[in-house]
């Protein structure tokens, strides 16, 4: 698919970071749902898919506690660092 990531082409990840990803908007479904993929923590994948579930629950819980919130991908790093 289309992104503006630069795939195929090898960055620093301090690169990465400053130049094309914004850590503090609102984190996205989507990239919650790439953060429980990589976790390796038994505990913290079931609280990442809680937001990402294509269920009424996950959605309003999503909208509550990050969207209400404007939680970032930063600060989901930094309440599950694992």
């Amino acid at each position: 698919g289309r992104t503006h990531l630069p795939v195929g082409t090898p960055v620093t990840a301090g690169i990465l970071l400053t130049e094309f990803l914004e850590l503090q908007d609102v984190a996205t479904r989507s990239q919650i749902q790439t953060l429980a993929e990589y976790t390796e923590c038994p505990w913290t994948r079931p609280q990442l898919q809680a937001y990402t579930a294509e269920t009424e629950e996950a959605e309003e819980r999503y909208s509550k506690e990050i969207l209400g919130k404007r939680i970032s991908v930063l600060g989901l790093l930094e309440r599950f660092p694992a």
